[in-house]
């Protein structure tokens, strides 16, 4: 909300005064302050703005009062979503005391620069020509932005941000798509180098794609948090037959706690639409970490039996029907860490038992050479991998529930 109720009450109040009261009190505003109040000014405060003969009067006249409005708009979502949080009320982002350093000047402030005097990082520049401080306004928001989607966008649009243009709005696709190919980002200062030329996006633009960026991480936070949420239901059902992929245990304790893993499960998802609703923008946020294996692998143990029980004629002549047709599909239809390309089924299935001893990953996947051992400091538990930072997918989850159905159905039969 642009105008909060403080700058209402303020607007309400000034409204009941004559005009020529109103210069005095304006004049010890800050400019952000004055286009705050133009949001929610009455006729006589209009009119007071809009013909004010103070120093500020002739900038804020140079635009549109909308043009502010929006502006001042788009850098509170910056500040909110780019920017650290403040912890006292008069901390501000380093931005905003150079560059965009205007938006808290009062009249006194406004009579100096008229003066030729300017803060010291932006000495002999004209950034404070009338008809220019919008523009400079919208190329310094449109670098902030840009900077801080950088790598999602240009070091990892093809993994982070394409996948997930089919589930998002055709609002936001064209947006999203023409965004890799703007600019040239300066290698020595991190900024563009086209601040003065053609800006990337228009201010009507730049909101649009600020909304549509956020609802996009809010997007990929809460499907993979369903994910997560349906794979803690799942370990439920089967907390005996699957595991956290780097549990070293092959077999289920007899003293298992069945609460942990999904208690955690669910804590990690809620920690995910958290930090997409609440965290800031990061220039590294493309570079997430994404893991080869889902959440919950089966136990070793599970894998054995399965194995054994899939080559016997005798236990596949007996099992229901649905306990059959799972059972094909269990191996027909095994994610790429469990399988390989053998044309034997069963061979599939060894595949999946010999691929679950491998518990780290390389660059771009599983790495052979690495077997299960008792975890060491330097070897991070999760490598970064080059995989699409999407959900594992339903026919994965499927076939974690099938698996766990046709083992517990087996172990059933072993006991009688």
């Amino acid at each position: 909300m642009l105008a909060t109720k403080r700058f209402q009450r303020i607007a309400q109040d000034l409204e009941k005064l004559p005009c020529e009261l109103h210069g005095d009190i304006l004049n010890d505003l800050e400019f952000s302050q004055l286009i705050r109040l133009s949001s929610c000014a009455g006729p006589r405060l209009t009119w007071s703005l809009e013909n004010s003969i103070s120093a500020w009067g002739d900038h804020f006249r140079a635009e549109d009062r909308s043009t502010w409005q929006k502006l001042l708009s788009i850098s509170d979502s910056v500040r909110c979503l780019c920017f650290i949080q403040p912890k006292t009320k008069d901390e501000i982002p380093y931005i905003f005391e150079r560059s965009l350093a205007f938006l808290f000047f009062r009249n006194e402030d406004w009579k100096a620069t008229a003066c030729g005097w300017l803060p010291a990082d932006v000495q002999n520049r004209s950034r404070f020509a009338e008809h220019q401080l919008a523009r400079t306004f919208l190329a310094e928001l449109n670098s902030i932005v840009m900077d801080r989607t950088w790598s999602a966008f240009h070091e990892h649009y093809a993994r982070f941000i394409e996948p997930w243009l089919p589930r998002l709005s055709p609002q936001a696709k064209a947006i999203f798509s023409k965004v890799p190919k703007l600019g040239i980002k300066d290698a020595v200062c991190h900024r563009y180098a086209y601040l003065s030329k053609d800006l990337p996006f228009s201010i009507d633009d730049l909101a649009t794609f600020i909304d549509m960026y956020q609802q996009f991480r809010l997007l990929r936070a809460e499907t993979m948090a369903a994910e997560l949420y349906r794979l803690a239901d799942i370990y439920e059902t089967y907390p005996t037959r699957l595991k956290e992929p780097f549990d070293l245990r092959v077999r289920a304790p007899d003293n298992l706690n069945t609460q942990h893993v999904p208690t955690d499960i669910r804590r990690c998802a809620r920690k995910l639409v958290r930090k997409a609703k609440n965290t800031r923008w990061k220039n590294t946020e493309g570079c997430v970490v994404r893991f080869a294996w889902p959440a919950l692998v089966p136990y070793e143990s599970q894998v054995e039996m399965f194995q054994e029980h899939i080559t016997d004629a005798t236990d596949i002549q007996v099992a229901p029907a649905d306990i059959v047709d799972k059972c094909c599909a269990v191996v027909a239809n095994a994610p790429s860490w469990a399988r390989n390309n053998a044309e034997r089924e069963v061979m599939a299935v060894t595949r999946l038992y010999e691929t679950l001893k491998q518990q780290h990953l390389s660059l771009h996947g599983l790495n052979f050479k690495v077997l299960i051992q008792p975890y060491q400091a330097e070897f991070p538990k999760r490598a970064p991998v080059a995989l699409p930072v999407l959900p594992r997918g339903d026919a994965e989850l499927e076939w974690l529930e099938n698996f766990a159905e046709v083992t517990a159905w087996m172990e059933g039969k072993t006991t009688q």
